[in-house]
Order: structure tokens, then sequence, then C-alpha cells
């Protein structure tokens, strides 16, 4: 599914595929998407499209997120999941550098990996792989979690509730 639209006066490009699902804490995970799309939306000119494209690969969701801002330079790029760092092309912009640290932390408590590219003047794009929800054999649907009863055929009311490809609950090993 492709859609576009505006956030304020910026232009962004979503392109996704139906029925992907990642299970997790819902409100971490919203985070760490609102962190990288607030960072591609801050440092990009309001006339540039941000594109973001959500896709499955074997067994993981892949969110990429992609500007074309005044990216970070090379020297930089080891530091910039670093708490409190922030590149010296956002220091002008207000920021605690806490952001891309706290996605990470929380990327990485799902069972996940997030990654970032940048050329000086050309922009960035961060790329989050997180584990996909197991498919069941019959429809290829997500598996329902199993009840507190241990019920595998009784799916808790939280797992019926989807939101941008998230359910709610605890992250794994947590």
């Amino acid at each position: 599914m492709l859609a576009t639209g505006a956030v304020g006066r910026a232009h962004v490009v979503v392109d996704t595929v139906p029925g992907l699902v990642v299970t997790g804490d819902r409100p971490r995970l919203e985070r760490v998407v609102q962190n990288i799309l607030d960072n591609a939306l801050k440092y990009s000119l309001p006339t540039t499209p941000i594109r973001v494209q959500m896709l499955r690969q074997k067994e993981w969701a892949v969110l990429t997120v992609c500007d074309s801002g005044v990216g970070i330079p090379a020297e930089e790029l080891s530091l910039i999941f670093t708490p409190y760092y922030r590149a010296s092309t956002a220091r002008t912009m207000t920021g605690s550098g806490l952001g891309l640290a706290g996605a990470k932390a929380l990327v990485e408590q799902h069972g996940g990996d997030i990654a970032l590219e940048s050329t000086l003047g050309q922009g960035t794009t961060v790329v989050v792989r997180l584990p996909c929800a197991p498919l069941t054999r019959q429809d290829d649907g997500p598996t329902p979690r199993q009840d507190p009863a241990g019920d595998p055929d009784h799916a808790s009311p939280e797992d019926t509730d989807e939101l941008a490809g998230t359910r709610p609950g605890r992250a794994p090993g947590r």
C-alpha cells in the first residue's frame, strides 16, 4: 500500500505491505517510530519528501525512513546512538541527544536492531528491523499469544488490537 500526505509542510510518502505484524510494547515501538520521523522532518527542508517503507524480509519487519536532509558527517556516525550525543549538523536545533540512543535501546529490547547511514548534505536513512509475529499454517496470519490460563486457542483481547503493524504487550525476553 502506498500513501502520501503532508505533515505540517513536509511531504511524507509511505509504502507498506498489508498484514505485517510485530509483537511488542506498543507505546515504546510508537516512540521509536515517532523519534525517527521527527528527526527526518526536523532536519529536512519542508519541500523535500520523507520516504517511509515497511516490508517483510523473511522473519523480519523492516522499517526504513529516508530523508534528504542535512545529513551527518561520516566521522560522527559511530557516535550517533550514544546518549546525549548530537551531531554537529544538529546543534542549532532543539534536542537532548537522547532520541536515537533511546530508540536503539527499545529496538534491542524487542529483539531487533537499528542502523543509520548518512551523507553530509544529502540526507539520512534509518533502518529498524524487528522480529515479525509468527504466522499460522492455516491462513498465514498472526498467531495469537497464549492467554494467562495457557489456552493457545483463546487470544486475549489485546491480541486483537493492532495499529501500525504492532501488537500491544511486553517485549520479548522481558
